[in-house]
Parts: structure tokens; sequence; C-alpha cells
């Protein structure tokens, strides 16, 4: 398996999944075609799910979301869920938002509430 890296766009996020289990989206998310754009980054995931590393990191620093992204990236989170709850693998998530972007803040709190993976919101 081959470490995941699409370049970011000024509509789409720029995302580095790499097979250490160093996960990182920065950007936006406002992606024409959500499902298209996101497919690789969710089969990574699924194919991760073969060969797991002990510990996965994934930092998420995203300026904006729509609503078709919001559904996507929690799709993503229940996959590494999944990951938890086979006791595969430790997963860490880091959620960075703008301290004055009170909506990106709540997202957070929402993904850590429906998918109980253990979030770090980090105000920057």
């Amino acid at each position: 398996m081959d470490s995941l890296l699409i370049d970011g766009t000024n509509k789409t996020p720029k995302i580095e999944f790499l097979t250490t289990g160093d996960l990182k989206m920065e950007g936006k998310s406002i992606p024409e075609n959500c499902f298209e754009f996101y497919k690789p980054a969710i089969d990574w995931l699924i194919d991760l799910k073969n060969q797991p590393p002990n510990k996965i990191t994934m930092a998420v620093k995203l300026e904006y979301i729509n609503t078709s992204s919001s559904k996507t990236i929690l799709n993503m989170f229940k996959i590494l869920q999944d990951l938890t709850n086979q006791k595969q693998t430790e997963i860490e998530i880091k959620w960075f938002f703008d301290r004055e972007d009170a909506d990106l803040q709540e997202e957070g709190q929402n993904y850590k509430t429906c998918t109980k993976l253990p979030f770090t919101l980090i105000p920057y």
C-alpha cells in the first residue's frame, strides 16, 4: 500500500495520508463532486484496514466545509472508528479550527460526539 497525496486547490483540501499512520487534510472543502473527490481517500482508508499501523493520528485543518463534504468526512471518521472498535489500532484526531470560527469548532465537537473517537479540538 502506498501513501496517498492529493494536492489542494481553492476548492479542495490537500490530503496527505501516509502509511506510517500520519494523516493530514488541510484547506477548503467545497468540491464540485464531493464523492468523486474523496473516493481515493475513502478507498485508501478502507484498504488501510487490511494492514493498519499501531497508531493513526489524523490532523484536520479545514477553513470551510460544505454539507456534502461534512457527511463524507464523517464517513471517513467512521471507517477509522471501525479500526478502534476492532482494537486494531489507536487513533487520535486533531481538529484545528480558527478560534473565531464557532461553526468549525462546533463541527469538530459534533464529529467527536457522533464517532466517539478521541478528538482534540485545537484553536489557532
